[in-house]
C-alpha cells in the first residue's frame, strides 16, 4: 500500500491511500465464521455428535444472520433434512425446527451449491412490548454465549454431505 501526502504539525494532510485500509475504533464490526458440518443421522446419539455443532458468539454482538451452503452433495434414501438453531443442546430457541424439511423434503439428495438463509429469528423484542426482554441473539454477558446449530433428517444419511453454516454478526 502507497500513501502520499505531506505531514503538517505531525499531522498526515491531503493522505491519499492506494490499496487496503483498515480503520480502527469503528463502533460496529461485522464478523463471519464459518462451521463445517457433515449431514444428519436418524440416530439421536449420532446426531449429537455428527450434525450438532457450536458456535460461541463473541460478548456485546448480535447474530444478523444465519446461512446454510451445501458444499458436498448429501445423499439419503426418500426424506428430509432440516435444521434448527438453539441456546442448549437440541434447542430451538433463536431458528425453529419447523417442519424440518427446510433443506430436503421429500427427496435423495441434497447438490453442492444449495444455499439457504435460515428463518427468522424467535425471541427477538417486539416493538410495541411493554415489558421486553433480552433477544435470543444479543450477547451482552462476560463470556461468549454458546448457540448449538443442527442439521435434522427423517432418514439415515447413505453417503456424508457436507454443509457450511455461515454465522454474521456484529460487534458494539
Amino acid at each position: 500500500m502507497g500513501e502520499s501526502g505531506c505531514v503538517q504539525d505531525g499531522v498526515f494532510q491531503n493522505l491519499e491511500v492506494n490499496g487496503f485500509a483498515t480503520i480502527n475504533n469503528t463502533r460496529s464490526m461485522v464478523q463471519q465464521k464459518v462451521i463445517y458440518s457433515p449431514n444428519p443421522a436418524t440416530d439421536a446419539a449420532d446426531a449429537a455428535k455428527v450434525a450438532q455443532k457450536v458456535f460461541y458468539l463473541p460478548t456485546r454482538s448480535i447474530i444478523t444472520s444465519i446461512e446454510v451452503v451445501c458444499v458436498r452433495e448429501a445423499v439419503i434414501a426418500q426424506g428430509e433434512i432440516g435444521y434448527k438453531v438453539g441456546i442448549a443442546p437440541g434447542g430451538v430457541e433463536l431458528v425453529l425446527a419447523g417442519a424440518g424439511d427446510q433443506i430436503l423434503k421429500d427427496g435423495t439428495k441434497v447438490p453442492i451449491g444449495s444455499y439457504y438463509k435460515l428463518a427468522a429469528f424467535q425471541g427477538d423484542t417486539p416493538n410495541t412490548n411493554a415489558a421486553p426482554l433480552a433477544a435470543t441473539r444479543v450477547n451482552i454477558g462476560i463470556d461468549p454465549k454458546p448457540y448449538y446449530l443442527q442439521l435434522t433428517a427423517t432418514t439415515a444419511s447413505s453417503a456424508v454431505g457436507r454443509f457450511a453454516w455461515i454465522v454474521t454478526y456484529k460487534q458494539f
